[in-house]
């Protein structure tokens, strides 16, 4: 191999990627320069291709309500073929005159359901008949320092058996 022959190989492969690069440069250029013509005259070729190819991918009017039909209609082919049920003047009279009862009804229910859980429970508490704890513990206490104090005037006077000036507690013989 001849140096020169691969020197100039790489000069060869660097001129036409050169040219290559100047090409691709020069579309470049064009294409965006149509682009910007297309777009301020309104006539845009990319545009136009992509409103083509949404137009062929979008469905008719009638494609898409059999579809939808198809989708959301009966799962049983039976009942798609029967007829509507027919309402007369007088059902529909009285399922007005329900539907007020049911809301007299409803509002009586949400009444009570109201003073059953908040209005009751806050502002007519039944007087129960366990001690709260805090009264509780109090009368515990009290109930403590009396027995005490029982036991205390149950117990003899210290003082009763001391002979007065001796300091003894019990009189002994020689007295």
């Amino acid at each position: 191999m001849n140096p020169n022959d691969v020197f100039g190989e790489v000069l060869e492969k660097g001129q036409q990627v050169v040219s290559d690069t100047a090409k691709a440069a020069k579309q470049g250029a064009i294409g965006f320069g149509k682009a910007a013509v297309g777009q301020v005259t309104g006539n845009d070729p990319i545009k136009a291709q992509q409103q083509e190819i949404i137009k062929q991918k979008k469905m008719s009017d009638e494609d898409a309500q059999k579809f939808l039909k198809d989708l959301y209609g009966p799962s049983n082919p039976d009942s798609a073929n029967q007829p509507p049920i027919q309402k007369d003047a007088n059902i529909a009279a009285q399922t007005s005159k329900d539907k007020e009862k049911l809301k007299v009804v409803d509002a009586s229910l949400k009444q009570m359901l109201h003073n059953q859980t908040y209005f009751d429970p806050t502002f007519n508490r039944p007087k129960s008949e366990e001690e709260r704890p805090v009264e509780k513990v109090e009368r515990e206490e009290q109930e403590g320092k009396m027995e005490e104090l029982q036991k205390a005037k149950e117990k003899p006077d210290p003082l009763q058996n001391v002979k007065t000036g001796t300091g003894e507690r019990a009189v002994g013989v020689s007295g």
